[in-house]
């Protein structure tokens, strides 16, 4: 697999609630959301949140389809362990984010089999 593959089954998603819910718990309820089909999404390879940046996770798709369908449906957060709906905001991670980010592409694509949660 290549970073360009990889970068096209993944996104960053933004407005993800803080404190509300432990680490590894967001990040379960996270994959469920990208999961439905409600969100447009599909099997999702990994995910990491926290990141550097508050409120903001990575997340990569098993298939780049199912990447591109998730941007083209308005994503809201919700869940019973929420007080409410939360809007977030997704976009496709590209090499540009990686960099902003701190983070290296290699890194996530290297671990994409696996579900990473850092608290």
């Amino acid at each position: 697999m290549t970073a360009d593959s990889a970068a096209a089954r993944a996104v960053v998603v933004s407005g993800v609630p803080e404190g509300l819910l432990d680490c590894g718990t967001m990040a379960d309820k996270l994959v469920i959301h990208f999961q439905r089909a409600r969100s447009g999404g599909g099997d999702v390879a990994a995910i990491q949140y926290p990141t550097s940046f508050r409120g903001v996770a990575f997340v990569m798709f098993e298939e780049q389809k199912d990447a591109a369908r998730v941007l083209q449906v308005q994503q809201v957060l919700q869940d019973e362990a929420l007080p409410k709906g939360y809007p977030l905001t997704v976009f496709q991670f590209t090499q540009d984010v990686s960099m902003f980010a701190s983070i290296k592409m290699t890194q996530f694509c290297t671990i994409y089999t696996q579900f990473i949660v850092v608290c």
